[in-house]
């Protein structure tokens, strides 16, 4: 991406690229489901994708004519009574909210079977995962426009009263062409838990606010998340900010990633404590990083609004200094503020010493 483009308001696509996906941008494999009509409006034209507790069709929209993408639950999580009741409460205030840099999300709806499903545009392109297990990592210019067209749709979801929760590679869509991309989309926040109007009295990171157990944590999960289920705006930021460091980088802060002892490893030290990406590396990213990636919540920036000032300013968007923000909260560490949070960084901790031998130590 040139320096012209990295430093213009917004990320263009060429006149000719195409906004949504045609069926045959799509690569489908047979499936089960193949000329089942959902919804009695779409209908299943092949299995794209799964995840660890769902399945992604493509389909076509016999109302418009469009392809669209649906994602439906696994029948076996499907019968988990609390996951019902939440997609229950999804639909019933469901609002989509349009933005450049969000997917726009279809509807929510269930299948005769009683199996929970979401419709979402179809978007042609590649996650962010695929293009950096593709490339390795990212040139700065390109992660810099890729993290804030991700805070733009953060900010988005936050401003609408919702926290993404699971934002990762995979949930980012890089738009167009692999050697021509020009927009960045979040994808799979339709299930984003509200934090407004929780605990107004004593704000949405009260102990119990929003404190429901996080089934599949990632390397990208806040150290909050992982403890004590707990979900605010500064989770998504802290997201964000290790998305970015893997995308400058080309590998994880952490060992392990996704094991117990990757986990606890972001527990119990600094992002980027013996962590350098490139000496090179402008110090006022490496701030950036530093400031959303902070162990404890308070001493991260508060909202991907703050997040997008400092990255705007990064792109030349403007003035404002970028700096450390001080610490809230010293030092930078995270006490669980449950006695489930407790239990879970205790196990963690053991397996993680289970894992390292007999004469290992954890800090």
């Amino acid at each position: 991406m040139s320096e012209r483009e990295a430093t213009s308001d917004s990320w263009t696509p060429p006149r000719d690229a195409p906004r949504r996906a045609g069926h045959d941008a799509f690569q489908v494999r047979p499936s089960q489901l193949t000329g089942a009509l959902i919804g009695d409006r779409y209908k299943i034209r092949g299995y794209l994708s799964r995840g660890s507790i769902s399945r992604v069709y493509l389909a076509e929209d016999l109302e418009t004519e469009a392809p669209v993408v649906i994602k439906m639950l696994s029948a076996g999580v499907a019968k988990d009574a609390n996951l019902r009741a939440r997609v229950e409460q999804a639909k019933s205030s469901h609002v989509p909210i349009l933005h450049a840099n969000l997917v726009d999300l279809l509807g929510i709806g269930e299948t005769g079977a009683g199996v929970p499903y979401l419709v979402m545009e179809a978007l042609a392109g590649e996650s962010l995962e695929e293009m950096l297990r593709r490339l390795g990592q990212l040139p700065v210019d390109l992660s810099l426009v890729v993290g804030r067209q991700a805070a733009l749709g953060l900010s988005a979801l936050h401003d609408a009263g919702l926290v993404h929760g699971d934002l990762c590679p995979s949930n980012i869509m890089v738009l167009g062409a692999p050697d021509e991309p020009y927009g960045v989309k979040l994808l799979n926040y339709g299930v984003a838990r509200r934090f407004r109007n929780l605990c107004e009295s004593e704000g949405p990171n009260a102990p119990g606010a929003e404190a429901e157990p996080l089934a599949t944590p990632s390397a990208f999960t806040a150290p909050e998340q992982i403890l004590d289920g707990i979900f605010d705006p500064r989770g998504d930021v802290y997201a964000l900010g290790i998305v970015m460091l893997v995308a400058l980088s080309g590998r994880f802060p952490f060992q392990g990633a996704d094991s117990s002892g990757g986990y606890y490893d972001k527990l119990s030290r600094d992002t980027l404590d013996s962590f350098w990406i490139d000496e090179t590396l402008d110090p006022r990213l490496e701030a950036v990083v530093t400031n959303a990636t902070r162990r404890h919540p308070e001493n991260r920036y508060p909202s991907a609004a703050a997040l997008l000032e400092d990255l705007d300013a990064l792109v030349g968007l403007s003035n404002k200094e970028v700096t450390l923000v001080p610490l809230s909260r010293t030092p930078d560490h995270y006490e669980p503020r449950t006695e489930q949070g407790r239990r879970a960084l205790d196990r963690l901790a053991e397996q993680t010493r289970s894992s390292l031998g007999p004469s290992a130590k954890t800090p």
